[in-house]
């Protein structure tokens, strides 16, 4: 590879991923047919080491280091979605024999993570924005939400607890539609929904009732206690009237 083209494609690695570290000794080649595509950079005997591009055959391209044929160290990796008219679609970071491993960010589209990788899952610290806005920042494990985490939804609601396997179990929920309409939970979930032992205090203009206490199903109270704006605390529990329609009702024991 002569001295200009080198230099040429050190700084296009340089404007991709930032500045690294180049061990000039090695060899460099130029326009090497590989089994991935078509190769330029640097080799050690005989395989793909240092720094270097390569243009696969789809059209999906890599830019940074290599170690024995694989990504390693930092790197940045396009893909080529042209099917799917996503022009917005790459893996920048740190790669650990040809897997995302360390810090890096991962775009494909309206998603992105950044944060933590290991052997291409996400794993540690993280902030994941999903395709409806919503953004999660705390601990994954294996590619999964697993730890402690904090929702900020789109819609301004904001949820912070424990999640499992991915799934939030535990914590609170708080959504402030405007001075006169904000409502507050904190318990258990499951599947996203309120789901067991929880408080849900409700601050309305329009609603009679300010908190509800006890075990909640799907997201609905199911049976504990209610407090009235005008009463003390009363127990209640739903139930179903209508053999088709299967009304849900709110009942509630006055005490009297």
């Amino acid at each position: 590879m002569s001295e200009s083209r080198w230099e040429k494609l050190k700084e296009k690695i340089r404007r991709n991923i930032g500045d690294y570290q180049l061990n000039e000794d090695l060899e460099t080649v130029f326009n090497l047919n590989c089994n991935e595509g078509i190769y330029s950079g640097q080799i050690l005997e005989g395989k793909k080491s240092g720094i270097g591009y390569l243009k696969f055959e789809d059209g999906s391209k890599y830019f940074g280091g290599w170690k024995n044929n694989k990504p390693h160290g930092n790197g940045y990796l396009v893909f080529n979605d042209i099917k799917k008219n996503n022009k917005n679609h790459f893996y920048r970071g740190e790669f650990k024999h040809g897997l995302y491993s360390g810090e890096g960010t991962y775009k494909e589209g309206l998603y992105f993570y950044e944060g933590n990788w290991e052997s291409n899952k996400k794993h540690g610290v993280g902030h994941e924005c999903m395709r409806n806005m919503d953004n999660y920042y705390g601990d994954f494990f294996e590619g999964k939400r697993h730890g402690s985490g904090i929702i900020e939804m789109e819609n301004g609601g904001k949820v912070e607890g424990i999640f499992e396997n991915g799934s939030l179990v535990a914590g609170t929920y708080e959504l402030e539609e405007n001075k006169d309409n904000r409502i507050n939970y904190q318990g258990y979930w499951k599947n996203g929904l309120f789901h067991g032992e929880g408080t849900l205090i409700i601050s309305s203009t329009e609603s009679h009732i300010i908190r509800m206490e006890g075990i909640f199903v799907k997201g609905e109270f199911n049976k504990g206690a209610v407090f009235l704006r005008d009463s003390n605390r009363l127990e209640a529990d739903v139930i179903e009237i209508g053999k088709e329609t299967k009304r849900r009702i709110l009942r509630i024991d006055s005490g009297n």
